[in-house]
């Protein structure tokens, strides 16, 4: 009863973060948050029945058991490059706009940043001005062109001759003005003077998402064009599911096989 009513209350807290994280829409977030009481009740329903054939204490044995190997396995490191998180969504909220200043500052094309408001009971909005346009996720594939793709890697090589890792390069935070020019959106994951691992992750992400897009071929070529083989090739190590936001994992389940080929496309480049 303890622990249960422990995950309830965290569940409250990481719904921001695993909402941004794994890409989710508002039903998708209603679903893993009511997941937890879902399992509850399933385990319930059977508790009885393996109480009466193995024995009360097996039972509570096992569930500790798993209760143990759950966390065990949630603690697991994995090398994402991450820092220590905000203590508050006032934080978390601030560090966004700072880093879209930064980067707007930097010469990176981003919406400006307007103003920062308090909303009832605990919430922010951050306010950008308005980009007349389309998220890359919602442009057909056929009309996305060489060039494009080419724009988009340009600023990302800003990005990175500056350092500064946008860890979120998923196809919905790629925006394409009516006029055709490329911007960068939501900095809320991103950090300045970022680790190589943080630089290589961007690579990594935007490669996944726009060869789904547009072809492994096409995607990969763009890249060596504007950031070169060498930064290209540093990716490989981060084209691993875990690596990948959450859309991008969904997207490559639907496609079976597509990751190696572009593994394998990244680690042979085409001579010039």
């Amino acid at each position: 009863g303890l622990l249960f009513g422990f995950d309830t209350a965290v569940i409250n807290g990481a719904l921001l973060f695993l909402r941004q994280d794994l890409g989710l829409s508002t039903r998708g977030t209603q679903v893993a948050t009511s997941s937890l009481l879902v399992g509850c009740a399933i385990g319930a329903a059977f508790a009885g029945w393996l109480t009466d054939r193995f024995g009360r204490k097996r039972i509570l044995i096992v569930s500790a058991l798993l209760f143990a190997l759950s966390a065990v396995g949630a603690a697991v490191p994995r090398n994402l490059g991450d820092e220590r998180g905000f203590r508050s969504l006032r934080r978390a909220v601030e560090h966004e706009a700072l880093v879209a200043l930064a980067a707007r500052d930097l010469g990176v094309r981003t919406p400006r940043f307007v103003s920062l408001a308090t909303a009832a009971p605990a919430s922010f909005v951050l306010v950008y001005e308005g980009i007349d346009g389309k998220s890359l996720d919602r442009i057909e594939p056929d009309q996305v062109d060489d060039e494009l793709l080419r724009a988009i890697w340009a600023q990302v090589q800003m990005l990175r001759d500056r350092r500064v890792a946008h860890r979120d390069l998923r196809l919905a935070n790629v925006f394409v003005a009516a006029d055709g020019a490329v911007w960068m959106i939501d900095f809320g994951f991103s950090e300045l003077a970022a680790s190589d691992t943080l630089l290589a992750n961007d690579v990594a992400e935007l490669l996944a998402a726009t060869s789904l897009h547009v072809g492994v071929d096409r995607a990969v070529a763009a890249a060596e064009a504007v950031i070169g083989t060498d930064a290209t090739v540093s990716a490989l190590p981060r084209l691993q599911p875990w690596a990948l936001s959450g859309a991008t994992r969904t997207a490559l389940k639907e496609r079976h096989g597509h990751l190696d080929q572009l593994r394998s496309r990244v680690g042979a480049p085409v001579p010039a």
